[in-house]
């Protein structure tokens, strides 16, 4: 049965997008781009809120890429996305939107092959959380502190308990802390 995975890149402070929007503070070094050409060789199916939907499409584009987002690109257009969205009108091919019946979606989708679906963008992650469909957590945590910002968990309404996997300090001093969902 496959897992939720939601990974986050984050500042110190715990924000996902500066004052602006932004997420360019959140561009990896190549150690950890390399750390995650291994992830998405683990995921099976990327499920996206609009938002993400529309920044991760960049890499089904014909960009001048250099060896390693080659090789991240090949990883990531295998995979089919899963597009929650009130708003699209389309989505690529070889994609899927869905627009209702988030938690019945993905309850099935849990039930395929492979290890992981990675959640991306916010939003989505939120309501997924929410709906105690999250299994996994990896918060990038960035050698940055924003002071504003959107919050990581700006729209959870219950509490999240969370027990410890590990961690990992890369040389860029970005810390990723893994965490999965407390049983009970």
């Amino acid at each position: 049965m496959r897992k939720v995975l939601y990974g986050l890149n984050v500042s110190l402070d715990g924000f996902y997008e500066d004052i602006n929007g932004s997420i360019k503070f959140t561009v990896p070094d190549d150690e950890v781009f390399r750390h995650f050409i291994e992830l998405e060789k683990e995921v099976e199916v990327h499920l996206y809120g609009r938002k993400m939907y529309e920044t991760m499409r960049y890499w089904k584009t014909d960009q001048n890429f250099d060896p390693a987002e080659l090789e991240y690109a090949k990883f990531w257009n295998q995979k089919p996305n899963v597009v929650f969205s009130r708003t699209l009108e389309s989505v690529a091919s070889n994609d899927r939107l869905v627009r209702d019946h988030i938690a019945e979606e993905v309850d099935k989708l849990k039930e395929g092959p492979g290890k992981y679906m990675a959640v991306g963008g916010g939003e989505i992650a939120s309501t997924l959380i929410n709906l105690g469909l999250v299994d996994e957590y990896r918060f990038y945590f960035r050698p940055v502190v924003l002071g504003r910002g959107k919050p990581m968990f700006q729209s959870l309404t219950n509490k999240l308990p969370l027990e410890f996997i590990d961690s990992k300090v890369f040389g860029s001093g970005v810390v990723l802390l893994r965490y999965q969902k407390a049983e009970g």
